[in-house]
């Protein structure tokens, strides 16, 4: 049987591409929302909110980044449940732009965004584990 395969080293590239993954989601989402609704974009208020965002998301993958891994599994699992997160976000804010209810503020849904890269993490970190244990890389 076939030893694990090792952490390897890949460089600022990783982190560039994380980086990458958070910006072109939230131009995607940024730009679906202003596309659908009837909001404007204003970047006098969104400089302050699209970083944080970005980081947000971007979080994950810059520590699989920094941990050197490069199997492709772990990534995918990390970009298919952050696409999943922020696609939920898109389709609530253009519900409730389109049907209001009054309800104001997802507070409770603001709280998951902010503390989703943990649990995303920890499934791409587990995904990394279980495939390591389960045999040679299949990237």
């Amino acid at each position: 049987m076939d030893a694990p395969p090792a952490l390897e080293d890949d460089g600022p590239i990783g982190c560039v591409v994380a980086i990458a993954i958070g910006v072109l989601t939230m131009v995607l989402v940024n730009g679906a929302i202003y596309l659908l609704t009837d909001l404007s974009l204003n970047l006098a208020e969104e400089w302050f909110t699209f970083p944080i965002q970005v980081a947000i998301i971007s979080a994950p993958f810059v520590l699989l980044a920094g941990l050197g891994i490069r199997n492709k599994l772990p990534w995918i699992v990390g970009l298919l449940l952050t696409f999943a997160l922020w696609g939920y976000y898109l389709f609530d804010v253009v519900s409730y732009r389109w049907y209001p209810d009054g309800s104001g503020a997802r507070i409770f849904l603001g709280l998951i965004f902010l503390f989703s890269p943990v649990p995303i993490t920890g499934l791409c970190l587990a995904t990394w584990a279980l495939q390591r244990r389960t045999g040679p890389s299949q990237d």
